[in-house]
């Protein structure tokens, strides 16, 4: 089991490549010295504790400063889970479940991203789901804003609306400046690089995007 040293205590988590093997929580101190202080063995917590099914996303979701872990699926059809901790640091409860198709969208690594911050400022971080490519009736982003308790039971649409229209309206920064500039001077030499590249008359094969001349 391979550990980095964290003062988090829950930052080295460190899944196993094989359904059989275990994972530790590894916690370290300011002179390296490294202790388990928990085995996750698969099937504890009714989980397979191995990257091979599912990726580990730490986050303060219920705001005591601590971290949780919610892990994704890897696969589609793999259901995810939120795990909370005891005082003692240790992962004792899954809080959560998640399922392809909770609150309508996919739940799994292979169909989404998902992204850790607390957008709404009040202390307990929230995910953005990001698509990674294009699913009938569910959009490309969504906002899930933390319950008190941690839990994730809603999509707030409003404020994903409200961050989408901040980030269109908000004034140009130097490197967007940078990039119009260089459009503005590139874009005529390309236009001269093909200007006639494409026979505007009969076409081998017939698929213009195809074809040239």
């Amino acid at each position: 089991m391979a550990a980095r040293r964290n003062t988090n205590h829950l930052a080295g988590i460190a899944p196993c490549d094989g359904g059989t093997c275990t994972a530790g929580k590894v916690e370290s101190d300011l002179s390296d010295l490294l202790q388990i202080s928990q085995l996750l063995a698969a099937g504890y917590l009714g989980l397979d504790w191995s990257s091979a099914t599912h990726t580990v996303i730490a986050g303060d979701f219920d705001g005591d400063h601590h971290k949780e872990l919610l892990l994704l699926g890897v696969k589609p059809a793999t259901a995810g889970a939120l795990v909370h901790r005891d005082a003692g640091g240790r992962l004792v409860a899954v809080m959560q479940s998640f399922t392809d198709g909770f609150l309508g969208r996919h739940w799994n690594a292979q169909d989404e991203a998902l992204y850790v911050g607390d957008f709404n400022g009040d202390g307990r971080e929230d995910l953005l789901v990001q698509s990674r490519r294009a699913i009938a009736g569910e959009s490309a982003y969504a906002l899930l804003l933390a319950d008190g308790d941690g839990r994730f039971t809603r999509i707030d649409k409003d404020a994903a609306l409200r961050e989408l229209a901040a980030a269109l309206t908000a004034p140009p920064t130097a490197d967007d400046e940078d990039r119009k500039r260089l459009s503005r001077e590139v874009f005529p030499v390309v236009k001269r690089f093909y200007d006639g590249w494409l026979d505007e008359g009969a076409r081998v094969p017939f698929y213009r995007p195809s074809s040239r001349r």
